[in-house]
This record gives structure tokens, C-alpha cells and sequence, in this order.
């Protein structure tokens, strides 16, 4: 669709109208009706037709592959709607449907699941939420009681026994705080900011069908192994790290290692070695000695181990790439090069050769959708985040990740606080016959809530809350041990009741983070000089 523009068939404008009134054509809602109000009133119907689970409170995938194929038809058609403020993403970003590529968000495991669906690896019927983690009883009584603990000062939820009511409140707690920084974020940039802050997933799903056009793959395809290198690393890293895979998969598959490939190959062993001061890491510093081996006078196709074969993927990108890389916009373009804050330019960072090895094999597989399930695993916000990049108009899947958590709490967080650690399902307790993992469902269903009552997406509110936190917390004050401790007696005073009003203390949060930074994409005013005074 965005060729259309290109050639002039179509406006802008009009491109938005047609994917707003094909997203209204895919679940069959009359055009002047609000949509949120017809599904209300359509469920009972669509569940006795099998296209929507009343247990799970989501459509089947019975019912997601009909609204895809109704959804292509409409965009097909032209349709328009007269008005759709809920979903600003539509008006300027080109989306297909993807409904049939979405997998399932959990993956029960145990022998002894029950699966009403079939295998969690060939449908989407399988989500993360609230319900799914009280299925699991035990899990849930642990995960909730952890919340009870210093390590989340802001929840008030001290003396509260019931792992219901644990979790009740919590939320309620969450959803507070991100309704509050989604309206400091209107406020502080204006709501046509915010409605480009909400198109992140918008302008993935864009990069996943560009790049499957450009290499030849299928966008599922893309969209997985952009999700398989995901795992701590922010998106403008992620998305170029995707980029650099597939130009070397399509362009240097004949070619040899180089001088410099092998001296990379080497320092870069000499690190590892270096940094080996246990028995488990100086085994996979031999290993990775006998992949350095490996390499050397060998060409890409020659290699047949999958671990050898990232091995000499990244050795050629860190031998020959440069090392600065582009800031991605919410659109799906690439810009400027990303700085740090010195406004030297940011360097690329590849993460596990285990992360690159599944990436690449899901580029090389079949491209079915069992084999790109198996290849993101059991965390819960790998396979959300794939879910949101290929089919961000269907489903209520959120990516919640350190940034989510530290929204939801208004705190400076890191991947190693303990919030963080349980949200993910990194730690805490997890069930193989449900298939969920810590307090990942607990945080998606806070989103979704507060999602709800802003009349947005859930990933739309996330894409917002994601830029907000990150303009509260910079990289710097998270790692200001002062600045993390006095946020936390902040929220402490407001659990244990010296401060009773949770706005007083959202303000003195804002107030002593400095205010919100602007996203490094968004363009600021120019501020003229001052005259000079005689």
C-alpha cells in the first residue's frame, strides 16, 4: 500500500481510511457503530459459531483466520470509515492482516495438560493473561505473595492475604500509574506525538514485509527472527542486528573468512579466556576456540554446524560492518544515527550465538508455523513480541518487557530488580500444565485494562508507556544507586500510608527524575538565541 502513495494512486489520507474501514469490515461492525461496543453485544454469537473462546476471553483461531481473510478483502475493496481516533496507528502505516501467523503466547508442556485446542505449537488459542496464571494455583499463590515484598514498595498490598485480591489491587495499582504517564505524554509532546508513539508495532510489522520482499522470505519468517534476537536489547539495535543478518545470509554465503574475520575471531577469544574465571565458562571459552578453529579458510556454506555458522556470521559483521547504526522511527524507517548521550555515535552490540543460530534457522526453515513457534520458546515476551510485529491489528498480545515493568511501577528498573525478574518469568514460580511463567500475565492484563479505558490497542499503550519510561528514566539514573534508592522510599512512604495520595506521589516521581526527555526521533523546536545584551 505504501507503493500506492509512492505512485500517486492513492493519498495518504486515503490510505488511512481504507485500512480503517477494512479493520471494521474484518469483524463484520456496522461502520457508525464504536467497535468496542459491537463486540460486546457479538460475542455470545461468534462463540456459538467457534470463533470466539468465552474461557480465554479471545477470539479462536478459527475466528482470527476469518477476520484476517475479511480484513484482506476490505483492504482490497477501499472501504472507509468516517472516523477512527481509538486506532491512530491506521492512519499512516501500511498493515496486512497477519491473523494466521500469530502463535500461541503460552506453551503447556506437562504430560498431563490438557490442550482444547491441540498442540500450543500449531495455533494461537494460547495466551498469557490473568485467568491462565490462577489455572495454575500453586504458581499463582507464590507469584502473587511475592508482590507482598520490599521489592515492590509502590504496590499497596500489604497485609492482604487472599492471591486474588494480591493481584486485584496491584493492578488496579499499575493501571493508575500507566493512564497517568500515557496523559503526561500527551500533555508534555501533544496527542499527535503520542499517535506516532503508538505505530511502534505499526512500523515493525512494515520492516518484516519490506525485508521478506527484499531477501525473499516470508514476513512470519522476518518477524521471527527479529523476535529470536530481541532478548535485552532495545529496538533500534534489534531491528539493525535483523538488517546486517539477512544482507550477509543473501550476500556472503560464498565467501571466505578473511585476515580480519580471523583476527576479530581471535581477540575476541583472547576475551572470552580472559573473562573465564569458572569452571563453566572456561568450557565455553574451549568450545568457542574449537568454532574459531572451525572458521578459519572456510566459506559460509561450508559450514554446516549451526553454532559455527553464527560464529562466522557475526565475525564477518564485526569485521567488515561499521559499527554505528540508524534510529528506527515508529514508522518503520530508518533515520539518523543513533548517539549517546556524549552525541558520539551509539555502537552495535550482537547478543548470544544461541540468539543468532535460532534466528537464522527459522530464516532457513520452512516458514511454517509450527517451526517458527518452536524456534522463540517458552518465554512469554519473545513469542508476544513476534505476535505484535506480524499481526499488530489482531489479538491483544502486549511485549512486556523491562520497559513495561518499570511503566507499570514507575521505577527506574533493570533487568536485574526483582520486579523484572518475575514479570519476565525469568524467577518466581511456573507451571507446565498451563504454560505461564511469574507475573508476566498479571502486568499483560494491566495493559490491557488500561488499554481499554483509553480506547487504545494494548501494544499501542505499551508503544507509549515504552517511550514515556524511557524518557523518566534515563540509562544514567537508572545506574545513580541515590536516584533508585529515593524513587523507592517515594513509593514506600505511599504503601505504609505517610503518603496517601498515589497522584502526590506520581508527581515527586516526575518531579525528581527532572520531567520526561523527548524520544531522540521526534523533532524539537528550535529555540533562538538570546540577543546579545551591550
Amino acid at each position: 500500500m505504501s507503493d500506492w502513495v509512492q505512485r500517486g494512486l492513492v493519498t495518504p489520507q486515503q490510505r488511512g481510511q481504507m485500512y480503517s474501514g477494512a479493520l471494521l469490515q474484518a469483524v463484520g461492525a456496522p461502520q457508525q457503530t464504536p467497535l468496542s461496543d459491537w463486540l460486546a453485544t457479538q460475542r455470545a454469537q461468534a462463540a456459538q459459531q467457534g470463533l470466539y473462546d468465552p474461557a480465554t476471553g479471545l477470539p479462536t483461531s478459527q475466528g482470527l483466520l476469518q477476520a484476517g481473510r475479511q480484513y484482506a478483502g476490505a483492504l482490497v475493496a477501499g472501504s472507509t470509515a468516517p472516523e477512527f481516533r481509538a486506532l491512530p496507528g491506521l492512519r499512516t502505516a501500511g498493515i496486512t492482516a497477519g491473523a494466521e501467523d500469530r502463535i500461541s503466547t503460552r506453551i503447556p508442556t506437562a504430560q498431563r495438560a490438557e490442550y482444547p485446542s491441540g498442540d500450543p505449537h500449531k495455533t494461537a488459542d494460547y495466551s498469557i493473561d490473568t485467568a491462565s496464571s490462577r489455572a495454575a494455583e500453586e504458581a499463582h499463590a507464590n507469584n502473587a505473595a511475592a508482590m507482598r515484598s520490599d521489592d515492590f514498595p509502590d504496590l499497596p498490598v500489604k497485609g492482604i492475604r487472599s492471591s486474588d485480591r494480591i493481584v486485584d489491587t496491584a493492578q488496579s495499582h499499575m493501571i493508575e500509574n500507566l493512564k497517568w504517564l500515557h496523559q503526561q505524554m500527551v500533555d508534555k509532546f501533544g496527542q499527535a506525538a503520542v499517535d506516532r508513539m503508538a505505530q511502534w508495532y505499526d512500523g515493525a510489522n512494515a520492516v518484516a514485509h519490506r525485508w521478506a520482499e527484499e531477501y525473499g522470505y516470508q514476513p512470519r519468517q522476518v518477524a521471527a527472527a527479529i523476535a529470536n534476537m530481541s532478548p535485552q536489547k532495545e529496538w533500534n539495535q534489534n531491528a539493525n542486528l535483523a538488517g546486517r543478518m539477512l544482507g550477509i545470509l543473501r550476500d556472503q554465503r560464498n565467501a571466505a573468512t578473511t585476515p580480519e574475520m580471523n583476527d576479530w575471531a581471535k581477540g575476541y577469544l583472547d576475551q572470552v579466556r580472559a573473562e573465564a574465571d569458572n569452571p563453566k565458562k572456561q568450557a565455553a571459552a574451549d568450545e568457542l576456540a574449537m568454532g574459531v578453529n572451525a572458521i578459519r579458510n572456510r566459506r559460509f556454506n561450508e559450514i554446516n554446524d549451526p553454532e559455527t555458522r553464527a560464529l562466522w556470521l557475526r565475525a564477518y559483521d564485526e569485521a567488515h560492518n561499521p559499527r554505528d547504526y540508524p534510529l528506527v522511527t515508529p514508522e518503520g524507517d530508518f533515520g539518523e544515527t543513533a548517539l549517546t548521550d556524549k552525541g558520539v555515535p551509539q555502537k552495535v552490540a550482537w547478543g548470544s550465538f544461541k540468539e543468532i543460530e535460532k534466528a537464522m534457522r527459522v530464516l532457513e526453515g520452512d516458514g511454517s508455523l509450527e517451526a517458527i513457534s518452536r524456534s522463540l520458546g517458552g518465554n512469554h515476551k519473545v513469542r508476544s513480541f513476534y505476535n505484535n510485529i506480524i499481526a499488530p491489528m489482531h489479538g491483544d498480545d502486549v511485549t512486556i518487557d523491562t520497559h513495561a515493568i518499570a511503566a507499570a511501577h514507575l521505577r527506574p528498573l533493570s533487568g536485574n530488580d526483582v520486579p523484572v525478574e518475575l514479570g519476565l518469568g525469568l524467577k518466581g514460580s511456573k507451571s507446565a500444565f498451563t504454560g505461564t511463567k511469574g507475573n508476566y500475565g498479571y502486568y499483560a492484563d494491566a495493559y490491557r485494562r488500561a488499554a481499554e479505558d483509553l480506547k487504545l490497542l494494548p501494544r499501542q499503550l505499551q508503544s507509549i508507556t515504552w517511550e514515556g519510561v524511557r524518557g523518566l528514566f534515563s540509562p544514567e539514573l537508572k545506574r545513580d544507586t541515590s536516584f533508585w534508592n529515593q524513587n523507592w522510599y517515594l513509593w514506600d512512604a505511599y504503601k505504609h500510608g505517610r503518603t496517601p495520595d498515589a497522584d502526590q506521589v506520581r508527581q515527586s516521581v516526575l518531579n525528581h527524575a527532572g520531567g520526561i526527555d523527548a524520544p531522540p526521533w521526534l523533532p524539537q523546536p528550535k529555540i533562538a538565541p538570546e540577543a546579545p545584551t551591550e
